[in-house]
């Protein structure tokens, strides 16, 4: 039975992945800095932190398949870049099949420092000679709603300020898992960029936000060129590969 590891597993996405792999087929296991984690049936949990090379250098040997979806935008140059370095040299590149790494669509494109790192990553993954797959994903429809929408409204959630040119081709993370989940096996050896399956402005976003919530939201577009909305009005974070079932009024209508 192959043996795989997902870091970050107690996040969002890498939890789902978990939760999809077959126990009959793989012995699935999630590294996590903390001992008091909700695991999903069957999965098992090792202690170890990518920033710290003595916790992981020994126990990492035996995965034949790395799912990487640790991350760490505040925090990206040690968690994502050099964390991403202590974890190459712990596992045993001879016995790992594919390694598969989470990135953003558009990383090689912004002078973003998270985005930066995540491609330093990318370079070095390809550079370490184990197969692999980088999966380029667009933002997730999670982030959307919480780092977008909820981040950008006023306290009594009746006026959004957002640029009016930012432009979303969100993806949900159930389909992201799935995606992930039935590549396990194959390496592509390359860069794989998914979208979600529909672009959409602020505007239609959160008139369809409005639509589920019954809030009464006026939409106010200021004018700002700060490096993070540039990510999102540029639209290097959109992509022609559109895939997913569940679009942003699926899951704004089931998440609200």
């Amino acid at each position: 039975m192959k043996e795989i590891l997902i870091t970050g597993g107690t996040g969002n996405l890498g939890y789902k992945i978990a939760s999809i792999l077959s126990p009959q087929k793989y012995k699935t296991t999630i590294l996590a800095r903390n001992k008091n984690v909700t695991l999903p049936k069957g999965v098992s949990l090792l202690k170890g932190d990518l920033t710290d090379n003595e916790s992981i250098e020994r126990s990492l040997k035996k995965f034949h398949i790395i799912i990487h979806c640790a991350s760490n935008p505040r925090d990206s140059e040690n968690v994502d870049y050099k964390g991403t370095i202590n974890l190459l040299k712990a596992i045993n590149s001879a016995s790992v099949s594919h390694f598969i790494y989470i990135s953003i669509v558009g990383t090689n494109k912004s002078d973003y420092p998270y985005y930066q790192n995540k491609h330093k990553v990318e370079g070095i993954i390809k550079e370490s000679k184990i197969p692999y797959t980088i999966f380029r994903f667009t933002q997730f429809h999670d982030f959307v709603l919480e780092r977008i929408i909820t981040a950008f409204m006023d306290s009594n959630q009746t006026t959004f300020r957002a640029s009016k040119d930012m432009t979303f081709q969100s993806i949900d993370t159930k389909d992201a898992a799935t995606i992930i989940s039935d590549s396990v096996e194959v390496p592509r050896n390359k860069i794989v960029e998914i979208g979600g399956p529909k672009a959409l402005d602020i505007n239609e976003i959160i008139n369809i936000y409005q639509k589920y919530t019954g809030k009464h939201i006026q939409i106010e577009n200021p004018i700002d060129e700060h490096v993070f909305y540039k990510l999102f009005t540029s639209r290097i974070n959109l992509c022609s590969n559109k895939m997913g079932t569940v679009n942003w009024e699926s899951f704004v209508r089931d998440s609200i």
